[in-house]
């Protein structure tokens, strides 16, 4: 998989010290303005209002909520996204 014109993307997942899952997303893109990570947070149909076309946030947006239904967390760095789920899947 790449990001952008020749960047490769990176993934690494392992289970952390509790037990759960972590999935950290590295890429050499051009990463995301902090307006853009805001984004991430925001409910649905605001995210949507400040979308253009060809951009990650909607990904980032989904994998938020998946892992915040399961009792994870998204963190969004630049380059670098880690996506951490909970051994049990259950919230908390």
């Amino acid at each position: 998989m790449k990001s952008g014109p020749a960047t490769a993307i990176e993934i690494d997942i392992q289970i952390d010290e509790e037990g759960g899952a972590r999935a950290e997303i590295r890429d050499g893109g051009a990463g995301l303005s902090p307006a853009q990570v805001a984004l991430v947070f925001q409910p649905f149909d605001r995210m949507l209002a400040g979308l253009q076309a060809g951009n990650p946030i909607l990904g980032l947006w989904l994998a938020r909520m998946v892992a915040e239904a399961h009792g994870g967390r998204l963190v969004i760095a630049p380059g670098r996204h880690a996506l951490h789920l909970p051994k049990t899947g259950r919230p908390p």
